[in-house]
């Protein structure tokens, strides 16, 4: 882009005159057509002449009256050629900056990237809440602009199967929508959206940082789906109040316990059985993305460190220093 914008420049100078035309106007002391005027040091002493100098008024619409007028409006132009040469630099050493940026951001938490072990090691990226917008994020990268190590993040599950093969589609965030983005391989095999059943997978396995717990409460299910289990069953409803959110059940009957109940709890009371009973529902789906890069070794620096997201075209969406 950046080199278009210059060959256009070259293009509208040669057509208004190029090098001959500088030399018959002499010194810009503001910009030419189509930027400015193009009103010239030349043109300005001609014009002082006819009228008589600086005393004798000047053209109308002329500001430049003195050379303190023209030693500030060329101080004013090498400041802003200044800030144009610093843009170029930044572009050249890290990148073009991307569309999304602003839209989607690396939060300022320390804590995950300074793990050493992958699978606790982790970025945090947010979708800006208020955009109402979805953006594609797979196929982005995370990449240290110390080391050049880094990693594209993948395609995922957003509704995640437990014990079979997940098909996967690319990661979409929604505006307001968190993404944890994990160094290691998943616990489960994919990237996943976080749903009100998802804490199932804390049971098992180890999550950084951890799930949230939030599955229905076990009491509530029986009375919910429990249409099996009589009412006067008060063994079944004592043993599933005592049973702890997000934990099936993994030991033997206990004596008391019908088999009506037993059925109800080992149907019920797991992440497969908790799908299956709300994935309809409105407050079904977090606000969260797990999302893993599936490498074997951390790629972060504890220290003087800069991380940068990169869009799929490789453009800078924001940047991590620590």
């Amino acid at each position: 882009m950046v080199i278009a914008i210059i060959v256009g420049l070259g293009i509208v100078w040669a057509t208004t005159g190029g090098p001959e035309r500088a030399e018959r106007q002499g010194l810009f002391i503001e910009a030419p057509p189509p930027a400015g005027g193009g009103r010239t040091y030349s043109s300005l002493e001609q014009s002082k002449s006819k009228t008589g100098g600086a005393q004798g008024g000047a053209v109308a619409g002329e500001t430049f009256e003195t050379s303190a007028d023209i030693e500030r409006e060329l101080a004013r132009v090498e400041a802003e050629l200044k800030r144009i040469q610093e843009e170029l630099a930044y572009i050249q050493e890290h990148g073009e900056q991307s569309p999304y940026k602003g839209k989607v951001t690396l939060e300022r938490t320390l804590s995950g990237v300074r793990q050493s072990d992958p699978v606790k090691e982790y970025v945090v990226m947010k979708a800006a809440s208020g955009t109402g917008a979805r953006i594609i994020v797979s196929g982005w990268r995370l990449e240290s602009a110390v080391t050049g190590s880094g990693a594209s993040l993948p395609l995922g599950t957003p509704l995640p199967s437990a014990g079979s093969v997940n098909s996967k589609t690319a990661i979409v965030l929604e505006a307001g929508e968190r993404a944890y983005i994990t160094t290691g391989r998943s616990p489960v095999g994919t990237s996943f959206r976080t749903n009100i059943c998802t804490g199932y997978f804390e049971q098992f396995q180890d999550f950084s940082p951890a799930l949230r717990k939030s599955c229905p409460d076990p009491d509530n299910e029986l009375y919910d789906f429990g249409t099996n289990v009589a009412v006067t069953d008060d063994a079944c409803y004592t043993y599933v109040s005592r049973l702890p959110r997000c934990s099936m059940v993994i030991t033997s009957t206990p004596l008391q316990v019908t088999n009506a109940c037993w059925l109800f709890v080992t149907k019920n009371i797991s992440y497969s059985g908790c799908v299956e009973n709300h994935r309809g529902d409105a407050n079904f789906f977090g606000k969260e993305w797990r999302i893993f890069l599936g490498q074997n070794d951390g790629l972060w620096r504890e220290r003087r460190e800069i991380i940068k997201l990169l869009d799929e075209r490789g453009r800078i969406v924001d940047t991590l220093t620590y």
